[in-house]
Formats: C-alpha cells, structure tokens, sequence
C-alpha cells in the first residue's frame, strides 16, 4: 500500500510538472507570435531590428496652458537626449543634465541624483516598444477603452516595469501602462500615421479605466527614423 501511495504521488508530480511546462511553453509561443505580429504592423514586414533611432518633437499643454516642447533624441536600445529648458542625457546607466560648453567644445554635464535615472529608461520605453530589446512575458487579455488588447510586460535593466496593450485586431500598441511603487499610471495611444517607413502614434492622452477620462494630451511633430547619430552624442562628462 505504502509503495502504491508513493508511485501515485510521482504521477501526481509528473503530472503538474508537464502541466506547468505546456502552459509557459504555450505562453513563449503566444508572446513570440505577437511581438511579431506587432513588428509587421509597426513596419510592414521589415526587420524591426533595422529602426535604430528616432527623432521627435513633443508639444503639450501644461495644465491647459503654457505649451511645453520636448526635442527626443533615441538609440536603441538604452540611449536617450532630451531637450526642454534643459538638455539631459541618458548613457543606459546614468543620466546628466548638460551645464556648459569646454574650451574644446565638448558638453559639460553633471549628474542628475541616482533617484530620476529610471524616468529616462521609461521614457525610452514609453517611445519605442521595450518588448523588441528586453524580456518580456505575456499576461493576458483586457478591454482598454472599449478595445480588445494583449497585455505583455517589459523589465527593463534599471527595475522599471511597463505593461503594454496590443490591440488584438490591428497587433498595434494602442497603450502602455507604468507601473511605480504599486501604482499603474495609463497611456493611450492614437493617430498612427506611417513616417520613414514605420507605423506611429502621434497622439497620446492620459487615462483613467475608473472614469473613462482621457487627459493630458501630448503630440508628436517631426518624426524622424534612423537619423545617424554617433555614441558621443549620449555621452556624459568623463566617459570614455
């Protein structure tokens, strides 16, 4: 009896154990087919790995007033410039905010306190797909916005997690949501328009699923696809 109690817990083991590697195999292959599902919409069948930067202006209305515009300078996977009153740069690690010029003409920067360095690295994600670069996992299915999404989750080397939402008719991203701290903090994202050869949102809006609302809307002007730039361009002060 004893010896039958035993093979019958194996089985039982055996049992769960296939289970669980059907259901993240299944799930490998789900996320696999929809990132490249995704990546033909963005750029109709190109290799999605060819998009190597963007340039952009963003232009909003800080509380429906004075109009503020970001210049966006991006190297996949991790380089990041950005210009408003200041002009800051992120290296993949660390993030700088440009103080002067050299007698050589090199930029002066200064590091910005270790605290703001994952804003750059969401900013980056929140631009350009972070599923193309790190790893991801599928989470499911939701309705966003009266739209029928997958949802699929990117971790980024700095701690930042960003979920987002692929509609499940046209495979693109019509939403991301951030995740900091417990707390989910929702974009939409609208009025795709093709430019250099790919698909892209010109339009994002803040949203609550609890209201419905969409808020805070910022556009995107310019856009521009594989600029060159060089590494300097992203450089800090004392880099080599």
């Amino acid at each position: 009896m004893k010896k039958t109690r035993i093979v019958i817990l194996d089985l039982v083991i055996f049992s769960v154990i296939l289970f669980s590697s059907k259901k993240i195999i299944a799930q490998e292959v789900q996320i696999d087919s929809i990132i490249t599902k995704c990546a033909i919409a963005i750029c109709g069948g190109d290799n999605i790995q060819d998009i190597k930067t963007l340039k952009m202006k963003q232009i909003w209305k800080d509380n429906g007033s004075e109009k503020i515009v970001r210049l966006i300078e991006i190297k996949r996977p991790n380089l990041y410039r950005k210009k408003e009153k200041n002009v800051y740069i992120f290296d993949g690690k660390r993030v700088g905010v440009v103080k002067g010029i050299s007698e050589d003409g090199k930029e002066i920067t200064e590091l910005v306190s270790s605290d703001h360095w994952w804003h750059f690295e969401i900013d980056i994600a929140s631009y350009f797909p972070a599923f193309f670069d790190y790893p991801s996992e599928y989470l499911g299915e939701e309705i966003i916005d009266g739209k029928s999404v997958y949802v699929i989750q990117s971790n980024m080397p700095l701690g930042t997690e960003m979920k987002y939402l692929i509609d499940k008719n046209t495979y693109l991203p019509v939403g991301h949501i951030l995740l900091v701290n417990g707390k989910e903090f929702h974009t939409l994202l609208s009025d795709y328009k093709k430019v250099g050869g790919i698909i892209y949102p010109h339009t994002r809006h803040s949203y609550s699923p609890k209201t419905k609302e969409k808020t805070r809307e910022r556009n995107i002007l310019n856009l521009e696809v594989n600029i060159e730039f060089d590494d300097k361009h992203f450089k800090l002060s004392g880099n080599k």
